[in-house]
């Protein structure tokens, strides 16, 4: 066989460019929709642990409302707070228009959590 028709055939042999740009396409959206995803799921974990948080705090200072260390008979699944309406307004799936970009999240994500350490 004579070495140039070998290197010929072998540059046909190659996948088209198109089809391997293709293919990085979709891995990348695959990959960015688990990253959007991994993001919501962290998103509501962060908000569950803030929205526990403040039940907890809310809790504490129904205990201590008369400052004299005696429980208080305030029922607190009665109680309107903000955390009830963000649960409520999460049970509603969000148009796509409504959906915040990934800086947004990140950065939302940001203010719970300094919200939550107390900053």
């Amino acid at each position: 066989m004579d070495p140039s028709t070998s290197s010929y055939r072998r540059s046909y042999d190659l996948p088209k460019p198109e089809a391997g740009l293709a293919e990085w396409t979709s891995k990348i959206k695959a990959l960015q929709r688990q990253v959007d995803e991994d993001e919501e799921v962290e998103q509501k974990r962060l908000q569950e642990e803030i929205a526990a948080s403040r039940l907890a705090r809310q809790r504490r200072s129904a205990m201590y409302t008369q400052g004299t260390g005696t429980r208080s008979n305030t029922d607190l699944s009665k109680v309107d707070s903000p955390v009830r309406t963000t649960f409520n307004k999460q049970d509603h799936p969000k148009s796509q228009d409504d959906v915040l970009d990934t800086m947004d999240r990140q950065r939302h994500q940001e203010v719970a959590l300094q919200k939550l350490m107390g900053s």
